[in-house]
Parts: structure tokens; C-alpha cells; sequence
């Protein structure tokens, strides 16, 4: 897999993303284990315009060449990643101590963020950078 295409396919899923909170929040809330209410539908909407820039980020750098602005991209999305896979990891443990079963499709999303953590800090690691 090259740069480019790890650009393109993370700008599509940010995309669909986008949408499904943008559209259909309710589904991505209960989708993690959480009450679909006014106010977490709210929330979800809010995170999926919020998420329309990266996307947006991700698609432009795809035919950007090498340098220190596409791996500070690639080092910022891999850590942010990681952030959100912590973060429902941690709410997921909330949800099994407070009595009520993990959601497969969270875990599902804990395991594809996982993922694009990884590959992005390794490409983020690998990138060639033409000294001055």
C-alpha cells in the first residue's frame, strides 16, 4: 500500500462516517453501547462535521509529495487514532462494570482505528524527507 492510497481509503472512511453521524446518529450511538438520546445524537452530529475537515485534509494529500507537513498529517492521524481507540476502550470497560454487555460493532470500530493508528505511524515513520 503506498501513501496515496492510505490517503484516499482514510478520506473515504471519514467520509462515510461523516454521514452515518451527520444522517444518522442514533445509529452510531447505540452502535457503541450508549442510550440514543437528544443530547448524544446531538453530540454525534456535531463530531461528524468536525470530522469533514480531516477528510477533506486527507483527500488533498494525496498527490502531495514527501515532506514535513504530509508526515506531520500522517503522525498527527496515527496518534488520533490511537486516541479514539483509548477512548472507547475506556468507555467500553465503563459499559461492562456498569452491568451491560460490550457492542460488537464498537469493538469492531476499536479494531479499525487500532489499525489506521498502526499504518499511519508507520508511514509516518518511513517518510522520506529531502534535506536542505
Amino acid at each position: 500500500m503506498s501513501v496515496r492510497l492510505l490517503l484516499i481509503i482514510n478520506a473515504i472512511y471519514i467520509v462515510l462516517l461523516a454521514l452515518a453521524a451527520l444522517l444518522v446518529p442514533a445509529m452510531l450511538v447505540e452502535s457503541n453501547g450508549l442510550q440514543a438520546t437528544v443530547e448524544t445524537t446531538g453530540l454525534q452530529r456535531a463530531l461528524g462535521g468536525v470530522a469533514v475537515g480531516p477528510a477533506l485534509i486527507s483527500w488533498l494529500m494525496r498527490n502531495v509529495p514527501a515532506s514535513e507537513a504530509r508526515r506531520a498529517f500522517l503522525l498527527g492521524s496515527g496518534v488520533g487514532y490511537f486516541a479514539l481507540a483509548v477512548a472507547m476502550i475506556v468507555n467500553h470497560i465503563n459499559l461492562y462494570q456498569d452491568g451491560r454487555d460490550i457492542v460488537g460493532p464498537g469493538l469492531v470500530y476499536i479494531a479499525i482505528n487500532i489499525v489506521f493508528g498502526i499504518v499511519f505511524l508507520y508511514y509516518a515513520s518511513r517518510e522520506k524527507l529531502a534535506l536542505a
